[in-house]
Parts: structure tokens; sequence; C-alpha cells
């Protein structure tokens, strides 16, 4: 529930300030290996395939901004990316490469083998998924005949603008080059709070992928800019790990308490790893929760991680917490 407090409240800040999560990054020796977005049949989306499936409704979803943010994550970080739908009437896990467009399906004890494999030159499924990798373009192309809802992406609507976008972004990762944040940063329009779509995180897969010891960890927040309104295609600037406290228990201490947990935790170097390879700023960001109303309270403590050691602190009522994000 906390996950759709914080998302129906960013959703106030506008259309121009995207954010959204990423599913599983893939971990090994503390360093991710691969992005994992992951969804599940339901009655209104029987089955994976088809023009009524999951994966199309991925590749359309939010005129392909998930798929936007998967790919480039992916990209910054080095890593392939694959989609995957669970809860087939086929009782088989789908894969969907987002390298080269390749499709397998799979039993459930086939993909947890697939995970423990990851990365290793044994894992044949792998191989199948990332072999002859395609430019973002010629994996929309390829898609596009299987799956009609990526035509959604802007790529179709206008692809002269688009490529010069794609050659801007792709010199921008050989060349590791860090994003600007604005000069100025603009008051936050009140805009009308857009519905959920996409309810909480995939729990099934969750509880799928726990049959694997191997580590992994979820992105809470990935901010996502433009340069500018213009502009086709975006690129990360923060990733947010969201810990909320419910306005009863909600105090100094335990907003510190909460933070130094964490920051204990195996998966805090996880983050700082993973900024500092999409070159953009970690947050951590505790919180208060009005579980009562599912409305965010006025007290807010970010922690911007500088490293293991050194983190610095600001406390941020509600309204200047706003104004922070949409300065990213």
């Amino acid at each position: 529930m906390s996950e759709l407090i914080y998302s129906a409240w960013h959703r106030t800040l506008g259309y121009s300030y995207f954010a959204t999560d990423v599913d599983f990054i893939e971990v090994r020796d503390n360093h991710p290996i691969a992005v994992i977005e992951a969804s599940i049949c339901t009655p209104g989306f029987p089955t994976c395939d088809g023009s009524n499936g999951v994966l199309n409704r991925f590749l359309r979803e939010t005129g392909g901004f998930q798929l936007e943010v998967a790919w480039w994550t992916a990209k910054w970080l080095n890593v392939p990316a694959f989609v995957i739908c669970i809860k087939d009437p086929d009782n088989l896990v789908h894969i969907l490469s987002l390298v080269n467009g390749e499709q397998v399906s799979i039993s459930t004890a086939d993909y947890l083998s697939f995970i423990n494999e990851m990365s290793k030159e044994t894992n044949t499924i792998e191989r199948t998924l990332t072999n002859n990798p395609l430019e973002l373009y010629d994996l929309l192309n390829k898609l596009s005949a299987v799956f009609p809802g990526v035509g959604k992406y802007p790529y179709f609507a206008n692809k002269r603008v688009w490529m010069n976008d794609y050659r801007q972004r792709l010199k921008e990762v050989a060349n590791k080059v860090a994003r600007v944040p604005p000069q100025t940063v603009a008051t936050p329009p009140n805009y009308p709070i857009k519905g959920e779509t996409t309810g909480g995180r995939p729990r099934e897969y969750q509880n799928l992928r726990n049959g694997s010891s191997c580590d992994y960890f979820s992105v809470e927040w990935v901010e996502w800019r433009k340069d500018n309104p213009g502009q086709k295609i975006g690129r990360p600037a923060a990733i947010l790990k969201t810990i909320p406290i419910d306005t009863i228990k909600y105090s100094e201490g335990e907003a510190r308490n909460v933070f130094e947990g964490f920051k204990q935790s195996r998966e805090f170097a996880w983050w700082l790893v993973t900024a500092g390879v999409l070159l953009v700023p970690f947050y951590s960001v505790v919180f208060e929760a009005i579980s009562a109303r599912n409305d965010m309270g006025d007290r807010f403590w970010v922690w911007e991680a500088i490293n293991k050691q050194n983190q610095r602190l600001t406390q941020f009522t509600r309204q200047d917490y706003a104004r922070f994000i949409c300065g990213l």
C-alpha cells in the first residue's frame, strides 16, 4: 500500500517529472548483471502472448515508457534486460528479450536454472536471449511484427527526431557523460492524479524467484528526465529507496533507526554500485505515511548516499520535497 501512496503523490507533480520502478535487478558479486521486468496474467490479460496478452500490454504501457526505462537502464548498466510473464494457462514462464527480441517459454524449474546460471557460459537459455543484440530501432521494428502495442513508442511517431536523440543518448552512455541537473527548479503544477494502472509489485513472481538463493533487489523509483520537452528519449536522473513510516509511529528517532537499519543491509551496497554505474545520485527517503487516508504526511528525511560511510541528510516538508524531486 505504501508504494501506491507514494506513486499517487508523485503523479500530482505533472507529466514532466516521470518516475517508475525497476522490478528486479539481478546481482552477483555485488554488481548488477540483468534487469528483469515481471508481469502476471490477469482476467483482463489472460495470456502472456497475443494482442491481448501481458507482453503486448507491457510494451504499450504509458506510451512505451516502461520499455524505454528498462532498455536504457540496462544499457547504462551494460547488462541484458528481460520481460517475464507468469501464470499463463500453459503453466510456463514466458521470457521476452529486450536484447534481441527473442522469446522462450520454459518450466518454472528451468527458469530457476536460468536465474542460477545467469551470466555463465553454460546458460544456454540466456545465450539464446542475448546472441546478436539489436540496436533499439531494430528491436522495435522486430517486436512490432508480433506485438502491435510497441507501436505506441515515440520512435514510430517521428523517427527522424527520435534517431537524433538516440544517437545523443548512445554517446552519453559510451562516454560516461553524467547528466547536468537543471539550473532552476520549476514550481510543480497542480495536476489531477492519474489513476494507478499497475497495482503493486508482482509478488507472485517474487515468490517464484525466491526459489533461487542468488541475490537480487528492486529499485523502488528511477527518476527519469528529458533535457527539454521536445526530446523523445529520457535518461535516469536519480534512484530512490523509499521507506514509509506510519504517522502513528513517526518520529525523528524512528526515521534515523529505519535508515540505519537499511544502511547496514547488504542491499545498501548494491544501490551504491548501481547508482555509480548509472552516474546518478542515490537517495534513501524515509517519509511519513498516513495509511488511514492513503496519503503522504508532511515529513521527509532524505539521505544522499555519497559512499558507505558518508551520507548527506536533508529534512523536507511535503512541499519542499516536491520541489526537490522536480529539481532532479
